[in-house]
Order: C-alpha cells, then structure tokens, then sequence
C-alpha cells in the first residue's frame, strides 16, 4: 500500500449549504431534471425492490451476485502542488432545474470489490457543488451523480461488466474526513482520508443496486485539470487508465 509523505499542513475544510441536486442522464453528461429529497427516478419503469436477503455495509448486489468491497480510493481535479480543490465545471441552470448556474469539482471513486475470490472494481462518478474553496462531497444533501460501473479484469485490462442505466441515480456523503496533503512514495499528490461514508442506489438490469460504503485511511488523489468536461465514457476510461491497486487501502 502507498504511504502518504506529509509535506503540508493540515487544510481545514468548510461545508456549507443546503443544495440539492441529483443525477444525469445521457452520456454527453446532461443531466435529467432532479427530484428531491432522496434517490431520483427519472422515468416511470418501476424499480425492483424485491431482491431477497440483507446485504451489510460494504456490499452491493448487482444481477443477484453480491460483492463485496476491500477498500478504494478518490480522485478530483485540483492543483496538483497545493492540493487545492478546484470549481472545474459550471453547470448551466437550466440543465439543472436551478434559479442559478452551479460551478462543481469532479470526483470519482474506485472500490475493488469481491466475489468468489475474483477480485472486480466498482467506478462511482459524482460532481460536487462547489460552495467555498476546498468544498467536500458531504456540503449538500445529495451530488450529481453519474453512472455506476463494474470491471472484470481481462488480461492486465479491465473490461465493463456492468453498466447503470437510468432508472436510479444516486449517491450521498454523510461523512469526509481528509487529513494532510502530500506526495505518495511514487511521487503522486495526494489527501489522506481518515474517514469516509457514503451511499449510493443505481439501476442495473432494472433492480435498484443499494449500498453503503465506509472506511478509514484511504486517499484521495489530486489530478491536474483537464480541458472541458469529457462524456461519461472519456470520465471512466481516465479512471480506468490510471487504476493502480497499490492505491487502495
């Protein structure tokens, strides 16, 4: 596992507001008008609810196969030498159904994830409004969250095994705790994360796919903006071109 070098002081963040925006649509990355509070459904296909079984913190079900995580890390756009946060996209109003355009940063999250032995990876691509400098995933009550897809590896690639659709789109923070900034032992910028917990709900094969997720010591990786907002495709293959599984922790 990467170590982090502590090269800066702790950065101490604000979360603020009361924003609440949901999922996008089409794979341009426009976004389906929200319906607040809580997971979206932005159509009228029923959502199959009826899986048998509980599942735990740390698992999700997709196609009647569970799985279960072993840890993941984040990544954002910001500066690479400060580890700055930054604002990268602004969302027009209209797209979202706001009084107001709403500037985000652009996260991802990568949990590898079991089942049978087989080791899988778990991509949550979400946007976080962007209230104040350095704003973290928990300042609003939902992020604009983007699609869910599962990896098989294949060789020494990893090839989609399945993919959201659309008939539920949701993720949300309750807990983001970062602590100092600094480079890994490979000389990557990144924030340490003491803590984190998250849920999310997305629709494969026409069953809605719950989970929560948690964990301690992770990462958070600082990358280098990029020119323009990328379709969901471009959003995922960067992810996938720059997994390493001695990130995750």
């Amino acid at each position: 596992m990467k170590k982090v070098f502590l090269s800066l002081a702790t950065i101490a963040f604000v979360a603020a507001g009361s924003l609440t925006v949901t999922s996008c649509g089409s794979d341009d990355s426009s976004p389906v008008i929200p319906t607040p509070p809580g997971p979206g459904n932005d159509d009228n296909t029923p959502i199959d609810d009826t899986t048998p079984g509980e599942l735990g913190e740390n698992q999700i079900r997709i196609d009647g196969e569970v799985y279960e995580a072993q840890g993941g890390y984040f990544t954002v756009f910001g500066n690479t030498t400060t580890g700055e946060i930054l604002g990268t996209y602004t969302w027009p109003a209209a797209e979202l159904g706001l009084e107001e355009d709403l500037l985000v940063s652009e996260w991802s999250s990568a949990q590898v994830v079991t089942n049978g032995g087989t080791q899988y990876l778990l991509v949550t691509m979400f946007d976080v409004p962007y209230v104040v400098s350095n704003t973290l995933p928990t300042v609003a009550p939902n992020v604009i969250s983007y699609q869910q897809r599962l990896y098989e590896q294949a060789g020494t690639t990893w090839q989609v095994m399945y993919e959201s659709d659309n008939i539920e789109e949701f993720a949300s923070f309750d807990t983001f705790v970062l602590g100092q900034f600094g480079q890994t032992q490979e000389g990557e910028p990144a924030h340490e994360v003491a803590n984190y917990d998250f849920e999310t709900a997305f629709g494969f094969v026409g069953v809605s796919a719950a989970a929560q997720f948690n964990g301690t010591n992770s990462l958070l990786y600082v990358e280098a903006v990029s020119a323009g907002k990328g379709t969901k495709a471009e959003r995922f293959d960067r992810v996938i071109n720059s997994f390493d599984m001695n990130r995750v922790k």
